[in-house]
This record gives C-alpha cells, sequence and structure tokens, in this order.
C-alpha cells in the first residue's frame, strides 16, 4: 500500500515501513504549519495502524501519545521546510525501537556526498578502524574510536539511536558506522560540526595511548582497505541466504 501527500510517501509492507521524505533539491520549500500538522497526525496514525507492536518498546501507549503532542507543538507557527521537518521526525519514529521501521530521505539518483575515509568493524561493543590505514605516518589499524569532534561514543550511540530506530547495541554501531561515512550522516549525528572541511576523530591506539587525528571528508587513504585479521571461521554466505 501506498500512501502519498506532496510533502512525504510511505510504503507499507510486511514487516517493514519505511517514509520517504522528498529530494534535498526542495529543502528550502517552506510548508505550512497546517500542513506539517496534518501530515504528523497522519503519520502517527499509521504507525499505530499498520504497526504490530508501535508502543511496547517505546515506554507503552501512553508515552507514544506523549511523544506525537510533542511532536506535533515542535512544529512552529511560521512553518518548516523539508529538511527541518525530516529531523524533527526522525525520533519520533526511531522511539519505536524497530529496525523495520525507519524514515529515510528519498533516493535521488545521486551518490551520497562522503563523509570519514575509513571503515570501522564492530569489537565486543565499541567501534575499530577496519583495513590497513595510515594516517600522519601512524598505523590506525584496530584503533578504538573514542570521540569524532570531542562528542564521545556513548553520546554518539545515544544520538543515533534516536535517528534510527534498532534492537540492540550491535545494530545501532552497525547504523553509526554507516552514516559516519557520508556527509549527511555526519551532520545528522554531529549538529555541532560546522567546519566542513576537516572532521576530528579520537582514537585509542593499539599501545593504549590516545591520540587525535583530523580527516578531509572522501579523502583517499594512503593503502587499499583489507579486513582485520581473525582467528574465527566464518560460515560460507555465498552458498545461502544466511546473511540475511
Amino acid at each position: 500500500m501506498n500512501i502519498t501527500s506532496f510533502r512525504f510517501s510511505l510504503l507499507l509492507l510486511t514487516g517493514l515501513i519505511v517514509l520517504w521524505v522528498p529530494s534535498l533539491a526542495q529543502e528550502n520549500n517552506i510548508f505550512t504549519q497546517a500542513e506539517l500538522l496534518q501530515d504528523a497526525k497522519q503519520l502517527a496514525s499509521i504507525l499505530e495502524k499498520s504497526h504490530p507492536d508501535p508502543y511496547s518498546n517505546g515506554g507503552g501507549k501512553v508515552a507514544f501519545q506523549r511523544r506525537r503532542q510533542e511532536l506535533l507543538q515542535n512544529i512552529p507557527a511560521e512553518g518548516m521546510t523539508t529538511e527541518r521537518f525530516y529531523r524533527l521526525l526522525l525520533p519520533f519514529v526511531a522511539s519505536l525501537h524497530d529496525g523495520h521501521t525507519a524514515i529515510l530521505p528519498l533516493q535521488t539518483g545521486t551518490q551520497p556526498r562522503p563523509g570519514l575515509p575509513i571503515t570501522f568493524k564492530i569489537i565486543d561493543e565499541s567501534l575499530a578502524v577496519a583495513g590497513a590505514v595510515h594516517k600522519d605516518n601512524v598505523d590506525l589499524r584496530g584503533a578504538l574510536l573514542l570521540a569524532v569532534e570531542g562528542v564521545p561514543i556513548r553520546e554518539l550511540v545515544q544520538r543515533q539511536n534516536n535517528l534510527r530506530g534498532i534492537e540492540n547495541v550491535y545494530g545501532t554501531l552497525a547504523l553509526l558506522s554507516r552514516g559516519l561515512g557520508t556527509e549527511r550522516g555526519l551532520q545528522n549525528l554531529l549538529p555541532e560540526w560546522t567546519d566542513l572541511a576537516k572532521i576530528g576523530l579520537t582514537l585509542r591506539m593499539a599501545t593504549g595511548e590516545n591520540r587525535d587525528f583530523f580527516f578531509q571528508p572522501g579523502e583517499k587513504i594512503e593503502n587499499p582497505p583489507t579486513q582485520l585479521n581473525t582467528k574465527v571461521r566464518m560460515p560460507d554466505m555465498s552458498r545461502s541466504d544466511v546473511a540475511w
């Protein structure tokens, strides 16, 4: 079933609810408070009617209705742009803590602008630099991520939970790692990030030393990426759909 207004489109599939907002090309359009109130009420109604359990993970029905009312009250009298409305809706949808229910920007066919030029692997409940990455003549392989732009990893995890619902910390870390890889993801996670020409990381090196590094979004890393060595024998993903 598709439900479409000129402000958003919602796709409902079995076990999956995805909301798309218009492309960033329309981000400067101002929609009136009445229009946005209508959309926000419609979204809340669809989630209640279509989701198998929109209440339990978010504290119950009363908590859901309280967040709904706060959402409506935060829509200003002068209206909002698509981008601001999108950011306002993110925590409301994420509060369901369901990885199959999400609000995403509409795909435009263009590649997202790059963010951090390195990738991470989840180790325990942390993110570690993956690949043969060298920066300032230092091998960063396996270094643990402590902070981005001075924001500690625990705070980043909490911010990620407010952007996209998920069931556990490992899902959150996977989404966080993906978000750090695009400029839009970084901006959603770090509204205080103003110097878009560089992004600062604090890493704990294999020696136990904490060090700060600066990267340019999308810069070329010295060595090609490789996987971290592991003693764990992983199952063959090519013979079945076990990855899903």
